[in-house]
């Protein structure tokens, strides 16, 4: 176990913030209003750390709706050497923010090749100078979830209850149609 007597603070931008995060994370007004934790490893007592809220589906299996990613700032005088190919990172434009893993074509183009790690969505570049900030994701906070057998049992057992209900339907339903209960 380790004991730290200063802790530094991170700011927590969560989903209902995200829209107001890319314009206005220059605002120290705005970046006190947002939630600051600490975390205890040695790791996170230097540098410039932000947590992030994930929202929707681009990025699993790796990360899902609901996890949280906290991030070191990329020195964004040096973005063609800081950020390297295939991590994951935030990555702040004008109007938006997104979890992409990246390719770093800013040597031969002057772009980030945005790549989403569920394969139903397409790579796309986004040029350097349309990029305000960049964060590489340290790591990943997630929700606690029973086990996938847990849920899958009670899914089946559910269904099965439905089979039964509607199976004594039909009985009744036949019952009610049969010849015999229509006469007096």
């Amino acid at each position: 176990l380790h004991s730290f007597s200063t802790r530094r603070l991170f700011r927590s931008v969560p989903t209902a913030a995200h829209a107001g995060y890319t314009e206005q994370f220059h605002d120290p007004v705005f970046m006190e209003d947002l939630v600051s934790f600490s975390l205890p490893d040695y790791k996170f007592q230097h540098g410039t750390y932000r947590c992030f809220d994930i929202m929707g589906d681009s990025m699993e299996p790796s990360l899902y709706a609901g996890d949280k990613v906290v991030c070191s700032q990329v020195d964004s005088n040096n973005f063609y050497s800081s950020v390297r190919n295939n991590l994951v990172y935030v990555i702040v434009m004008e109007g938006s923010l997104v979890v992409k893993r990246v390719l770093n074509k800013v040597r031969e183009n002057r772009t980030m090749v945005l790549l989403s790690d569920n394969s139903y969505y397409q790579p796309y570049e986004v040029p350097i100078e349309e990029i305000r900030e960049i964060w590489h994701v340290e790591v990943k906070i997630s929700p606690y979830l029973p086990s996938p057998n847990n849920i899958r049992n009670a899914f089946h057992e559910e269904m099965d209850g439905m089979k039964k209900i509607i199976d004594r339907s039909e009985e009744h339903t036949s019952e009610l149609h049969s010849p015999c209960n229509l006469v007096c």
